[in-house]
């Protein structure tokens, strides 16, 4: 599952996961480390980033992190349905435990029935949790990529904001909206359009500078 140019890749089918989670084998074959996909495992967040920024407008950001969060919601939806079809293991083991209540002479066959139950069980966690790895991974990655996405919108916003604060006198405040900013500039320094957007973020810093000098100089003389 992985969004590339603006457009998202088909949900994974259901067939698809309980293949992975039975162990059975994939009809396609394994293909060559590709670092922009998300579901490949030579994925590159970096390179990946700075392609979908130099190629995609800020809307075309946008859209991609809605295609991101509601990926991560299915893949959530996909680990819960594994879950529920496992299910009946768990109760097995109650009805077990119910059984051996109503009937004491029995207790050691009973107890026989429940180890067997309860190594079953362990056993289907163990394969649970084998199968539901690969997708926790990926919801951390669809996470911080959300993050990510987030962050360069703020940045992408960042002149204009600027801009706002200076044209209705709120320096000191933009003086502090942009310092708050430093540490994602320069984070993502390596992209081409936020030097070009760090460019515009200090010709309006400078502005207020000069308009502050300008205003202690005319209290000077005051």
């Amino acid at each position: 599952m992985s969004v590339s140019h603006g457009r998202a890749k088909q949900p994974r089918e259901r067939n698809s996961i309980l293949k992975k989670y039975y162990g059975l084998p994939s009809s396609t074959n394994e293909e060559q480390a590709d670092p922009l996909d998300i579901d490949d495992s030579g994925f590159d967040s970096l390179k990946y980033f700075a392609k979908l920024v130099k190629e995609q407008p800020l809307s075309g950001l946008v859209k991609n992190d809605n295609i991101l969060v509601g990926e991560m919601r299915e893949i959530d939806g996909d680990m819960k349905t594994l879950v529920y079809e496992n299910y009946s293991k768990f109760i097995s083991a109650t009805d077990t435990i119910h059984k051996m209540k109503s009937n004491v002479e029995s207790m050691e066959s009973e107890m026989g029935r429940l180890n067997d139950n309860v190594n079953s069980i362990s056993q289907q966690c163990a394969k649970i949790n084998q199968a539901l790895e690969p997708n926790r991974t990926k919801i951390k990655q669809l996470e911080n990529k959300h993050n990510q996405l987030q962050q360069l919108q703020f940045i992408f916003e960042l002149p204009q904001r600027l801009e706002r604060y200076m044209d209705s006198n709120h320096y000191d405040q933009a003086v502090n909206c942009y310092n708050r900013s430093r540490k994602l500039l320069d984070h993502y320094q390596h992209i081409p359009a936020i030097k070009e957007i760090e460019r515009d973020c200090c010709s309006i810093m400078d502005k207020i500078k000069q308009h502050h000098e300008n205003s202690d100089s005319d209290l000077g003389h005051t």
